[in-house]
């Protein structure tokens, strides 16, 4: 009887089951990877000003790539799933140069305007920190244009459903730790920056290394002469609108928590690294799995939206039962992870409260990520921006006020918020609208 029933079990789902488990695997390599710089960095240097100057300078620095990823994923991937080998390759090295061009003249932007930028934005800053925010800032500055090269070749691995090479994304966190590990007392700000710096270098060739052992290296090309710009361009600009527009969501969550006092942006940063092995796990391995399934050209539009149906409502239930294990574990967890050396009980407490209602996102959080990659695959992105904006605007308002009495966790209760009304948004549409491409 059951060897009947797995017999029937659809070949898709187990294509897709297949995939969130190899991809789950490296994912959570990777982020225990970043849960271990993690510790590393709170082992020595605490809840301090300067882990604060480096997350912010951080958030603002990777600020574009992590727009970039995005696009890339949602628009590189189902085109690169529908073009011919020869024509994909061709696209692929003219998409490369541009993108070449665009990361060098961005980190030098960054290099000469970010400090003054960060001076503008927190006026009332002391000497000392204005020269701390401007000295990560300087040093930083390279990770811009090396996190778009790491988001373009991630996302031709991703066409490819290579996912060993989500394995190699804890390469950096890897690095710092071992900068922060090993790296004389005296030195405050060069280890963090130097890791940063190696492990992103790193990084960039590994991705490459996989290209070209996949034959799918290729020399970048000043031209534009591909048939694939025309679909892209189409699918470009809406794209980089809402993840422009989501990408805000973190300089947000960084201004209403510098309102709350010192330590605050780096307790909420230690609780979202926690929430990251959880949330990475989901959106990097539900995301990878699904999408390229769903863009296939086999896969007819009405057999898309069932399968985004059924998996939402499967990983709702996942994430409803992760949020309460990281309700009543989550004390614990950062307790392990981060409560040594200049970690004291009071920010293990601080940091747990923010986790428990941190947790609160998972189960919309996870089953919004297939339907958004339903909507990626069939081209209806006006949808996504639509939703980035309601996203942004309930992140903000929500964050605020329960911030106000909740504090820190309050933030991380208005991200649950966001998430929900996104999903309910997602959910109304795509059972509403009738099942053909916009």
């Amino acid at each position: 009887m059951l060897t009947d029933r797995l017999k029937r079990i659809d070949k898709t789902h187990i294509h897709i089951a297949r995939n969130m488990l190899t991809v789950g695997f490296f994912v959570a390599l990777a982020k225990f990877a970043g849960a271990a710089r993690e510790v590393a960095i709170a082992r020595r240097f605490g809840v301090s000003e300067l882990v604060d100057h480096y997350v912010l300078v951080s958030t603002f620095v990777l600020l574009l790539p992590g727009v970039w990823t995005s696009v890339a994923v949602s628009v590189l991937v189902p085109l690169s799933r529908r073009l011919p080998h020869d024509q994909k390759l061709k696209f692929h090295a003219q998409l490369s140069a541009v993108i070449c061009v665009i990361s060098v003249a961005l980190s030098i932007l960054a290099f000469l305007f970010l400090p003054q930028l960060l001076a503008l934005i927190y006026p009332d800053q002391s000497a000392d920190d204005v020269a701390s925010l401007a000295l990560f800032a300087k040093g930083l500055a390279p990770l811009l244009g090396a996190g778009l090269l790491i988001a373009m070749f991630s996302a031709q691995l991703l066409a490819l459903e290579h996912h060993s090479n989500t394995l190699y994304e804890g390469i950096p966190a890897i690095i710092v730790l071992l900068f922060v590990v090993f790296w004389p007392m005296g030195g405050q700000h060069t280890p963090l920056i130097l890791g940063s710096l190696v492990g992103v270098l790193l990084h960039v060739f590994a991705l490459l290394w996989l290209l070209r052992r996949s034959s799918n290296a290729v020399v970048p090309q000043f031209r534009f002469d591909s048939p694939a710009w025309k679909g892209f361009k189409a699918a470009i600009g809406i794209m980089v609108m809402a993840n422009i527009v989501m990408s805000f969501t973190a300089p947000v969550e960084q201004l209403i928590a510098s309102g709350l006092g010192e330590g605050a942006i780096a307790t909420l940063n230690y609780a979202n690294k926690l929430l990251a092995l959880l949330l990475g796990l989901g959106a990097t391995a539900v995301g990878r799995a699904i999408l390229p399934v769903l863009s296939n050209a086999s896969v007819d539009i009405n057999r898309s939206k069932k399968l985004a149906l059924q998996w939402a409502g499967l990983l709702f239930l996942f994430g409803l039962i992760l949020a309460v294990v990281g309700w009543l574990f989550s004390h614990f967890g950062v307790r392990l992870l981060f409560e040594r050396g200049a970690f004291s009980s009071q920010d293990t407490a601080n940091v747990a409260r923010v986790v428990q209602f941190g947790v609160c996102q998972l189960p919309f959080f996870f089953s919004g990520i297939v339907l958004v990659q339903f909507f990626s695959s069939t081209g209806r992105y006006w949808i996504l921006f639509l939703t980035a904006v309601i996203a942004l605007i309930v992140k903000t308002s929500s964050s605020y006020y329960f911030a106000q009495t909740l504090g820190i966790a309050g933030i991380a209760l208005g991200t649950s918020a966001m998430y929900l009304v996104n999903g309910l948004v997602l959910l109304l549409i795509l059972i509403r609208r009738p099942s053909a491409h916009a």
